[in-house]
């Protein structure tokens, strides 16, 4: 056999092992997986005494809505900007999270803290962090229920607390948790109305200024969320 020979024999075993690597480690693959969190936290934050965000550059942050997936997070304002980031250190009643984004001055912002969860309810804690100034971060939210063992049969509505529409705006409602049908009702018709049936909803504010309420009941369980029409 001459060297020519022996050199190609070599070229071709390595050729199949590069080939078989690359068969069993495949690199960038499309299919991601999802990293279960052990905790639950997505859902529409509020501060019932003001804003969810202290201070801050641009228009206020009055509320989010934050959605989990796994560890990564996602979060629409009121200014309907997005924010994202991820949670963890998390246990079956807290996480840390952080959350990059901006204002609507196009200044760049970040929440960093922690979220507590006792039942259905989540604590937003943390600090607002700009390049020149600092604010505090409160809110509280209904997320599904934490360590119930997979059970269910706690009623929760989405947005929660209170929050704030303007006129002649449509907000989306959502519920889970509830046993059988879901029956949804607002306290004032004068000032709006819903639209839909089933687990999700329209609530379609009307051309008046005022405070409603929307309310979904299931199982003998109910609901409400306060509605500040501005």
């Amino acid at each position: 056999m001459n060297r020519r020979s022996v050199w190609a024999g070599w070229i071709a075993i390595l050729a199949a092992i590069v080939a078989g690597f690359g068969a069993g480690c495949e690199v960038g693959s499309p299919d991601e997986v999802v990293r279960d969190a052990g905790i639950s936290v997505g859902g529409y934050y509020t501060n019932p005494n003001g804003n969810l965000v202290s201070r801050n550059t641009g228009a206020p942050i009055r509320a989010m809505q934050l959605r989990q997936s796994g560890e990564e997070l996602e979060g629409i304002d009121n200014n309907n900007l997005v924010f994202r980031g991820r949670i963890s250190s998390a246990t079956s009643s807290s996480a840390r999270f952080v959350l990059h984004g901006q204002t609507t001055a196009g200044t760049p912002g970040t929440m960093d803290g922690t979220i507590e969860v006792a039942g259905g309810t989540a604590t937003m804690r943390g600090t607002w962090i700009e390049p020149s100034l600092y604010g505090v971060v409160y809110g509280v939210a209904t997320v599904p229920t934490n360590g119930g063992g997979g059970g269910g049969g706690t009623l929760t509505i989405t947005p929660s607390g209170t929050i704030t529409v303007a006129r002649n705006s449509t907000t989306t409602f959502s519920a889970s948790g509830g046993t059988g049908s879901y029956s949804w009702s607002v306290a004032s018709p004068a000032l709006g109305s819903i639209s839909g049936s089933g687990s999700t909803v329209q609530y379609v504010a009307g051309n008046v200024v005022g405070t409603q309420t929307v309310s979904v009941a299931s199982g003998g369980q109910t609901r409400s969320t306060r509605v500040i029409q501005m």
